[in-house]
């Protein structure tokens, strides 16, 4: 599971444009299977659907699979990624964080190049939501475990060409499932 929200907006940033990037977002399509409240009070998280993303990002429409509930206009951050099938699938072939991660130049860019090679195969494969998710997955896994500040991401050779090639493959997927406002934002 990964949880989106205010917290992956504020510490991911784009290659590719100023301020914030979405690209943490970029998860959130339709047809994407989500944990979420019924109310934005309910205490219990019950499986939906992404039905509609809006044009910012920020909100979305949601069908609740057991009760076929329409939510709408639920702010991101009151969801939370489940998809069983990517959990079961792929996260077997994502690598596990290197020993020392703040440390091991060499390590960093082979664990964030794995992701990459992971979500090529997916892309090949025309799995372009999942290949956007694992893309964006080391990024965000990179970028939280192994810098102290989420800028310096930026700033480390050892592993720009590849966190490029993440960002502007993401682009590509959202492009090909005609998401041009995600593919724009990554």
């Amino acid at each position: 599971r990964v949880r989106c929200g205010c917290v992956l907006w504020c510490e991911q940033k784009s290659c590719f444009c100023r301020g914030f990037a979405r690209a943490s977002l970029a998860m959130l399509f339709a047809g994407q299977k989500v944990l979420a409240r019924r109310e934005p009070d309910d205490p219990e998280l019950a499986l939906a659907e992404v039905k509609s993303v809006d044009d910012d990002l920020t909100r979305c429409d949601i069908r609740f699979v057991e009760s076929g509930f329409l939510r709408t206009q639920c702010h991101i951050s009151e969801i939370t990624i489940q998809d069983p099938d990517y959990d079961a699938e792929i996260k077997p072939r994502l690598p596990p964080l290197p020993e020392d991660p703040k440390h091991a130049d060499d390590e960093k860019s082979a664990f964030v190049g794995r992701f990459k090679d992971v979500g090529n195969a997916l892309f090949k494969e025309g799995r372009h939501m999942w290949a956007v998710r694992t893309y964006t997955d080391g990024l965000h896994l990179l970028q939280r475990n192994c810098y102290d500040q989420p800028d310096e991401i930026f700033f480390d050779a050892s592993v720009h060409n590849v966190c490029v090639a993440l960002c502007s493959n993401a682009a590509l997927c959202a492009l090909k499932m005609e998401q041009y406002d995600i593919s724009l934002a990554l």
